[in-house]
């Protein structure tokens, strides 16, 4: 099998449940078309009818996140506007 990772929305009240609910739906809608080899491959999608929650399946990745790497390699601007804007 394949690990996978995934994402839970953090609900704190009723007006955050529907407000999560809304943001996992708009990124699920952008997530299902999107194919680019330096985004980490989505699977798709599962409800959680316990929760009641939507839950995004993604490929597992190890390791640093983009934004912790461009942050801490001495990379000149160039560099990592160029690693950005690769993405």
């Amino acid at each position: 099998g394949t690990d996978v990772a995934i994402k839970t929305p953090r609900v704190e009240t009723q007006e955050c449940s529907l407000r999560a609910l809304l943001t996992t739906v708009q990124e699920l809608r952008i997530l299902r078309r999107l194919r680019h080899p330096n985004i980490v491959l989505f699977f798709g999608a599962v409800i959680d009818i316990n929760v009641p929650a939507v839950l995004l399946v993604s490929e597992l990745l190890t390791g640093s996140t983009l934004e912790n790497f461009i942050t801490t390699t001495d990379l000149s601007k160039v560099q990592k506007w160029s690693l950005l804007l690769g993405v």
